[in-house]
C-alpha cells in the first residue's frame, strides 16, 4: 500500500535566506493527503517531512530550519498529519532554506509515511512523496502562493 501524495502547496515568505510555509493548505487552496482508499490520512500515525535540493551540490538538503514561536529557528523535524475536520492536512511552519535565496526557485520534496510501517521514510512500507518547484519568499515580504 502506498500513500497518495498528489499535490502540495508552499506559501512563500522571506528572510536573507529563502523561506516558505510547509503546509498543504492556505487561504486560497487546500490539497489534503489521502490514502489509497481516497480518505484523508490523519493524526500521528502518519508523519510528513520536507527536503530541498541544494542547487550547488544537487543533494537533498537536510539542514532546513523552522521558525519557532519565540522567533528562534530549529532544525526541521517530521510533523504529524492533523485530525478531525483538518484530516489530510499538515502544518509544519515557516521553513528557512539556507541554500536558496528569496525570489529563487527551490526543488522541494515532500515525504509522508505511516509510522506503523517504518520509523522513518526510508524504512516505511507505506509511504509516498512528491516533488514540486516553489518560488521562495522572505519573512515580511510574502510573495503570491504558487499553484500546487
Amino acid at each position: 500500500m502506498t500513500v497518495g501524495v498528489a499535490a502540495w502547496i508552499a506559501v512563500p515568505c522571506a528572510w536573507s535566506q529563502g523561506t516558505f510555509m510547509f503546509t498543504n493548505s492556505n487561504r486560497s487552496r487546500t490539497v489534503p493527503f489521502t490514502g489509497c482508499d481516497g480518505k484523508p490520512i490523519a493524526g500521528a500515525a502518519y508523519l510528513v517531512d520536507v527536503l530541498v535540493r541544494n542547487p550547488k551540490t544537487g543533494e537533498l538538503d537536510q539542514g532546513l530550519e523552522v521558525l519557532q514561536g519565540d522567533a528562534t529557528w530549529k532544525r526541521v523535524a517530521p510533523v504529524p498529519m492533523l485530525e478531525g475536520t483538518t484530516a489530510g492536512l499538515f502544518a509544519g511552519g515557516t521553513v528557512r532554506v539556507p541554500s536558496v535565496a528569496p525570489g529563487q526557485e527551490a526543488q522541494v520534496t515532500i515525504r509522508v509515511w505511516q509510522v506503523a510501517s517504518g520509523a522513518d521514510f526510508a524504512s516505511a512500507k507505506v509511504r509516498g512523496e512528491t516533488n514540486i518547484t516553489v518560488k521562495l519568499g522572505g519573512i515580511g515580504n510574502p510573495l503570491h502562493s504558487p499553484a500546487g
